[in-house]
């Protein structure tokens, strides 16, 4: 089997495992190392150490996988359509079920396929979980291209969707990265009310309501709190306004459905979960 066959293959059965976009790109340090090192430097990750503890494992994937050739990256839509009226917000990311619990089962499927097809592979799946870049890797691999909100976006799906990746000691025929497609909009960085984006591709996750309201352990910085508005784990707003997300199709996959009160949620049966009831 040649490896373009191989690559086509493997991208049907990721289909088939339910991953809406999927491509292959080079293994190669990402294109954006550079940029990243300096996002760090500057202090713009705020209380996130792990990134600059793994740093040099997410600037080269061979790091991660000793003789890694390639990537396949993968996409799962979550988009569920527009959120309902409320007393708070909840990111449509964490309306279903963990992602987490979704994608990685299916990569190691794939993965699985792939070993039996071409015995001798080694792989590691990664689901945001991991020493890897995975924007970058998807960008590159063409599933989609850097939005000015540092999102990954895609003509078909928008940005509302779960990136994972599988590096790979085997080489695969990439596909090629995509050209941009956001122009001269620029709604998503003047959406943001806490001014997060410090320009075009440039976050500074200090100031992001998603870091306040999820990454950060301490109290929202008290200049910051009124301008966090009523989201309480999350926020979609930059993502709300790109035009590209009026052509996302609502997803499939029935574990992304709504979890019942979760899109916007009582404050007060939230301050009274157990950790237990939290998990759920």
């Amino acid at each position: 089997m040649t490896p373009a066959d191989l690559a086509r293959r493997v991208k049907t059965e990721a289909r088939r495992l339910g991953f809406e976009l999927v491509a292959v790109g080079p293994a190669d340090p990402p294109e954006h190392g550079a940029a990243f090192g300096a996002w760090l430097e500057a202090g713009y990750a705020g209380e996130m150490a792990y990134l600059e503890r793994s740093r040099a494992k997410r600037l080269d994937p061979r790091e991660v996988l000793p003789g890694a050739r390639s990537v396949i990256a993968c996409a799962m839509n979550y988009h569920q359509g527009e959120a309902g009226d409320g007393p708070t917000h909840v990111s449509r990311y964490a309306w279903g079920r963990d992602y987490h619990a979704v994608l990685e089962p299916r990569l190691r499927a794939l993965l699985a396929f792939l070993q039996a097809e071409r015995p001798g592979t080694e792989g590691r799946v990664y689901v945001d979980t991991g020493p890897v870049l995975e924007r970058d890797l998807a960008a590159r691999a063409g599933l989609g291209w850097f939005g000015k909100n540092t999102c990954i976006l895609n003509r078909q799906h928008g940005s509302y969707f779960f990136l994972g990746a599988l590096l790979l000691n085997v080489e695969l025929p990439p596909d090629g990265a995509t050209t941009a497609h956001c122009g001269s909009c620029t709604r998503c960085l003047d959406v943001c009310p806490t001014g997060a984006f410090l320009g075009s591709y440039v976050m500074d996750a200090r100031r992001c309501i998603s870091y306040l309201t999820i990454e950060l352990r301490g109290p929202i910085p008290r200049e910051l709190r009124s301008l966090v508005g009523n989201w309480i784990f999350g926020c979609d707003l930059c993502q709300e306004v790109c035009p590209w997300n009026r052509k996302s199709a609502r997803t499939s996959e029935s574990r992304f459905t709504p979890r019942t009160n979760l899109q916007a949620p009582e404050l007060i049966p939230l301050l009274e979960l157990t950790p237990e009831g939290y998990r759920l």
